[in-house]
């Protein structure tokens, strides 16, 4: 008999009369080595090593006795622990392996007294082959998985290998770092201890969390809602210009990036790129906002009395404030912003001036004309044009005038024109001076709080 396949091997001149049995016998091995099905039901047993020693193939297991001749190893059922398939010592050859048991538990094969034996991943058919000596090995090249259970295996330098904190486990992806040059996206959650970046678009279904605490279900490759870069606003007359390298926009559940813009803004038009509703009003702050249409792909300015709920026109969806304008009579009073910094533009009447009477020590007068309400300081400036002196704080607590925020004063023998500018912190919309001639405070801008 053969080694691998059990042939028959009649000797010269035997089998006279009824040779045909023994070459019957060998065809049929041949034909099941070449294409017959050995089935095993493992049922609900285990964990059981199932020696396949059969040198004939008679049926499916565990009727019959399993044989190791036919070419396919097709394993079923629910069993309670492992499955080990064991070949006889020494019976080489190669077969194709059908794991199609219901649960996790593993399947093996190995051969009797080998070294070497190949878990076969469930729900998987893999090709093996015996060496009849060392025992069995994968006949393609692919190796066993390293990792462990959850990591996402990659190839690493040819070899397939788990990467710790890259896991999936059916609903969420947890990543260190996430990128790509197309579209990014997730059914259920995405959560990255580093970066997601896209040069498209990155979507997650349930939407990502950002520090804000607000949920975007759609990101468009970059900034956090609100961020700027290059941003520039200049009010004069009835027009109101905006440009901006990069500015970030938030509608209520996704955000988009818009980049080098040049708006324009006009008080006398109503909807996209002027007044939001109503009629502009004289004395009157507006807020500025860019907007955007993300159906027709267009952006936008916007004027609003409202510093966080703008009516915005049809179709747009997107916006973000980006500073504040102040309307006075029959035009726009001169300014101009960098960033979130702002200054009123100087007229032949110098700055808009806040006081230039004297005040007792600490007068607190409004600023309500002079910057919006959003303002986190007031940039102010006192001047000295009679003898005495001028001082200003932004709260009334300072016990002298030694202790203010900045301040000038004159010698008493000689009329000096002294001029200081002093950013005070925005504390209760007021600006707190002192002063005991006939001295000026000047509003020259306000830092935006945005």
């Amino acid at each position: 008999m053969t080694t691998n396949k059990n042939l028959q091997q009649p000797a010269n001149g035997s089998d006279v009369g009824y040779w045909d049995q023994p070459l019957n016998n060998n065809f049929a091995l041949i034909d099941a080595a070449l294409g017959a099905v050995q089935q095993f039901n493992v049922g609900s047993v285990g964990p059981v090593t199932i020696n396949v020693n059969g040198g004939t193939f008679v049926g499916a297991y565990p009727a019959n006795t399993p044989s190791y001749v036919p070419l396919v190893m097709y394993v079923f059922g629910a069993p309670t622990g492992n499955i080990t398939l064991q070949l006889p010592a020494g019976v080489g050859g190669q077969w194709v392996i059908s794991n199609a048991i219901s649960n996790s538990y593993t399947l093996t094969i190995s051969m009797s007294g080998g070294s070497s034996s190949v878990v076969i991943p469930n729900g998987t058919t893999r090709s093996v082959y015996c060496d009849q000596s060392t025992g069995i090995h994968f006949s393609d090249s692919q190796t066993t998985v390293a990792g462990s259970n959850g990591q996402v295996i990659y190839n690493s330098g040819g070899s397939l290998t788990g990467l710790s904190g890259f896991t999936f486990d059916g609903t969420t992806m947890t990543a260190p770092a996430l990128a790509s040059s197309t579209n990014v996206a997730a059914v259920g959650n995405m959560t990255a201890g580093g970066a997601v970046s896209s040069a498209t678009t990155v979507t997650a279904g349930t939407g990502f969390v950002f520090p804000d605490s607000t949920t975007q279900v759609t990101a468009y490759g970059g900034a956090v809602p609100g961020a700027f870069s290059g941003l520039k606003i200049s009010a004069a007359s009835s027009t109101v210009a905006v440009t901006y390298n990069y500015v970030s926009l938030l509608s209520t559940t996704n955000f988009k990036t818009l980049s080098a813009g040049s708006l324009s803004i006009l008080t006398a038009t109503s909807g996209a790129n002027g007044l939001d509703t109503g009629t502009i009003a004289s004395n009157t702050w507006y807020a500025v906002y860019v907007i955007y249409n993300p159906t027709t792909t267009t952006a936008a300015g916007l004027i609003s009395l409202s510093g966080t709920s703008p009516t915005l026109p049809s179709g747009y969806t997107y916006k973000t404030r980006i500073g504040w304008v102040r309307y006075s009579t029959g035009a726009l009073l001169a300014s101009f912003q960098y960033g979130n910094r702002a200054m009123w533009k100087q007229t032949t009447g110098g700055y808009p001036t806040i006081t230039s009477s004297a005040q007792t020590m600490w007068t607190g007068l409004s600023m309500a004309a002079f910057a919006p309400s959003t303002a986190g300081s007031y940039i102010v400036g006192t001047e000295n044009v009679t003898s005495g002196a001028v001082y200003v704080s932004s709260n009334g607590t300072p016990s002298s005038t030694n202790l203010a925020t900045a301040g000038s004063s004159t010698n008493g023998a000689y009329v000096t024109f002294v001029e200081i500018q002093a950013i005070l912190p925005n504390e209760d919309g007021n600006v707190y001076v002192y002063s005991n001639g006939s001295n000026y405070v000047f509003a020259q801008g306000w830092i935006d709080n945005l």
